[in-house]
């Protein structure tokens, strides 16, 4: 047994142990078994507040006697608090960082902003972008220097000439400018290169867009005018500016979309072999879900449960690697606490019912009432998500979950049949004589897939 004394006047504290020692521990000088003292020469710390001194009773136990005897000392480094009162009246909101680690069954969707926030601070997306722009640096470029000047004196003429040719937007708003292609938003990056190494022309080009195009707030310049090129389909024309040495699966003919909440700000430089660009916007799809979810969704006894397998998850998944998707998964778990029995694909499947995957067209939808040419220009452009609406999403989506073969890939690969044969008569006749004039004026011959590209 051991009992310890604490003197607050001498400042020492007495161990004493009474009866047999243990196996480590040695016999009295004597050979006699009795009492032992340790005595220390370290003060006690202060008393907090008006406490008196009393003498503990320490309580024995396994723990304590490991404790004890590892590191006698370690006692004298702990000072006892004082016991307040509690406050009366009702509890306020306190610090909440710890009750995430304690509480097993998070209430998802109870704080949605905060879960968005420690989602945010993964920087998924922009992890995949370093890394493809990592693998990409000893890659020759595409378009050479002059050639890019050339891209951007084009793309800046017929940009402000889109926009003046109509009266000045103001219906705009920032469900306008969440998302956009891959090309305009890698378009828009090389203007913002470009111009600011002219004596600030791109703050020139921002400024003068501003007083046609009603800015929100909170958007930076690059994804301003991202937004500007996507909503007028200034990139319809951008085929005209590349030479013909450029593939269509490259980055400048990439029509997936990528969307501003998933992407840093002032990004300046975008990735262009095709691996790296699905990787990009694969990236950029998973993380727009995700956010989707964190605030749709609903905790009930259908949460985890799953009816189908949407095609477009298993899209993102060829597309992201399986290295890449694990590592989003696994943060993903972190702020939405599935069961530990989930797969990683059941979880975003899981998931996926509380997200909106249907796109449908949107380019020009406002522009049609000031130009009825917008009408014609909204067929050309990039597509927008429906879900960019400016209603806000419910909290708790009622409708049951949306079964697999009815889904639409939001890259716009899947279209029904409109029965439309004299307007694609048209159509095709148009491209075949916009090919053959452009080869007859370049005196080149255009492959196949740059005639698709053109299509």
């Amino acid at each position: 047994m051991r009992v310890c004394f604490a003197s607050q006047k001498t400042g020492y504290v007495t161990l004493a142990i009474l009866g047999m020692p243990l196996p480590a521990e040695e016999t009295l000088p004597d050979g006699n078994l009795g009492v032992r003292y340790y005595e220390s020469t370290e003060p006690l710390p202060q008393l907090c507040g008006d406490a008196l001194p009393q003498e503990p009773v320490m309580a024995v136990s396994a723990l304590s006697e490991l404790v004890m005897e590892a590191c006698p000392d370690s006692l004298m480094e702990v000072s006892p608090e004082p016991v307040t009162e509690a406050p009366k009246g009702p509890l306020t909101g306190g610090p909440r960082g710890p009750l995430k680690d304690v509480a097993q069954e998070p209430v998802v969707g109870a704080c949605p902003a905060s879960l968005a926030e420690a989602w945010a601070q993964f920087n998924f997306v922009g992890r995949v972008l370093d890394e493809c722009l990592e693998m990409e640096k000893n890659r020759k470029p595409t378009l050479t220097a002059r050639q890019e000047m050339e891209v951007v004196r084009m793309a800046t003429a017929a940009i402000l000439k889109t926009v003046y040719e109509r009266e000045s937007i103001t219906d705009v708003s920032i469900s306008d400018f969440e998302g956009c292609s891959f090309r305009c938003l890698k378009l828009a990056s090389l203007i913002c290169e470009w111009q600011d190494r002219e004596h600030g022309g791109f703050t020139e080009l921002i400024a003068r867009l501003e007083e046609l195009v009603s800015r929100p707030a909170d958007l930076s310049d690059t994804w301003f005018l991202a937004g500007v090129v996507q909503i007028f389909s200034s990139a319809r024309y951008l085929y005209r500016w590349l030479p013909l040495t450029v593939s269509p699966q490259s980055g400048w003919g990439c029509r997936k979309m990528v969307f501003r909440v998933s992407f840093p700000d002032d990004v300046l430089h975008l990735p262009e072999s095709e691996d790296c660009v699905k990787r990009v916007c694969a990236s950029s799809k998973l993380d727009w879900w995700f956010h989707q979810a964190i605030g749709n969704i609903c905790r009930d006894e259908e949460t985890w449960q799953l009816r189908g397998w949407p095609a477009a998850l298993f899209k993102n998944y060829r597309d992201l690697g399986k290295r890449t998707f694990d590592d989003a998964i696994r943060a993903m778990r972190h702020i939405i606490r599935p069961p530990s029995h989930l797969s990683d694909l059941k979880f975003m499947g899981c998931l996926l019912k509380y997200v909106e995957t249907t796109s449908a067209m949107k380019t020009g939808r406002r522009r049609a009432a000031h130009n009825p040419e917008a009408t014609r220009l909204s067929s050309s452009g990039d597509p927008l998500p429906s879900s960019f609406d400016s209603s806000p999403a419910p909290a708790c989506s009622t409708r049951p979950w949306v079964d697999a073969s009815r889904l639409i890939d939001p890259d716009h690969s899947d279209y029904p049949d409109r029965s439309l044969a004299a307007e694609m008569t048209s159509f095709v006749a148009g491209v075949l004589k916009e090919c053959a004039e452009r080869e007859s004026n370049e005196k080149a011959v255009l492959t196949v897939e740059m005639k698709l590209d053109i299509a």
